[in-house]
């Protein structure tokens, strides 16, 4: 009697070095996200949580103009042009609608307490201090009436919100 054998089946061989490749490129995926997520572990650990938001529009501010010192301001100060207001400058809202005067500088996670008097267009005020970066903007400690706090030179967007009183 002729029998046929049966199909070849693959070796065992060859079974166990598919497997083996399988577990080895499963492993080399879960390294790679796990050290993803450690990365981004760090970034959040590292920033304290302000991570920037992605929906702000976050954008360059361009340097100021150079601006020129007043003429009743005290000679042997020099105004620099990267430093567009000194203390006891007159400061003017020149972005032609309102803007917050704050506690602290920056914008971003703050509670609504933070806003402490708002200035409205053309509402002046004194330069205190500055300049603080916070938020990917300038701001400077101004004196509004009876409130101290702090003031964007620009808005998010780049639009000047701060300008010599004229």
């Amino acid at each position: 009697m002729n029998t046929i054998p049966p199909a070849a089946s693959p070796a065992p061989q060859q079974a166990g070095d598919h497997r083996r490749a399988t577990t080895v490129l499963w492993a080399i995926a879960t390294f790679a996200l796990l050290s993803l997520c450690s990365i981004l572990i760090l970034v959040v650990l590292a920033t304290g949580g302000q991570l920037p938001d992605l929906d702000q529009g976050t954008s360059w501010t361009p340097p100021p103009a150079a601006a020129i010192a007043p003429a009743g301001m005290a000679s042997g100060i020099e105004r620099l042009e990267d430093q567009p207001f000194l203390p006891g400058d007159a400061i003017q809202n020149v972005s032609g609608g309102r803007v917050n005067l704050r506690q602290t500088p920056g914008f971003h996670n703050k509670p609504a307490d933070d806003v402490i008097a708002v200035l409205e267009a053309g509402d002046v005020a004194t330069m205190v201090a500055g300049p603080e970066q916070a938020d990917g903007l300038r701001w400077w400690l101004v004196r509004y009436g009876t409130a101290e706090g702090w003031m964007a030179e620009r808005s998010n967007s780049g639009k000047v919100l701060l300008g010599p009183a004229s």
